[in-house]
């Protein structure tokens, strides 16, 4: 696939679907409707070039995989998308400590999700 593929971490059909339908013909994409699926998957020989995170997933909150993917070096191509109002304040002091490649608020408009993936791979 090359480096310029896309890994989408999402558990709503419907949120996945807008994503898709924006990133299509734009970037490769693989989808994820969980954590544990990307823990299991081997990323090490064709990562990809920015990951959109969902917080809210099953099975493995999206928080550890947040850390798992950080651990994990790819901390700087993680675009955090997430809806909760609860954890600001603790979700901007994790991105800054750790490097997190941007952090956008429900409800995010196309252009914003595209602005932060070319922000993420370095694209202007």
């Amino acid at each position: 696939m090359g480096a310029r593929w896309i890994a989408i971490i999402e558990d709503d059909p419907q949120i996945l679907a807008a994503y898709r339908a924006a990133l299509r013909g734009r970037y490769d994409l693989r989808c994820y409707s969980d954590g544990v699926k990307v823990v299991n998957e081997e990323w090490d020989a064709d990562p990809p070039a920015a990951i959109l995170l969902d917080l809210g997933l099953p099975l493995i909150d999206g928080w550890d995989l947040l850390y798992f993917l950080g651990t994990a070096g790819y901390g700087a191509r993680v675009i955090v998308i997430t809806g909760s109002t609860a954890n600001r304040d603790r979700l901007a002091d994790y991105a800054q400590a750790n490097q997190v490649g941007q952090v956008l608020h429900k409800p995010v408009h196309v252009a914003d999700v595209l602005a932060a993936i070319q922000s993420v791979i370095g694209v202007a």
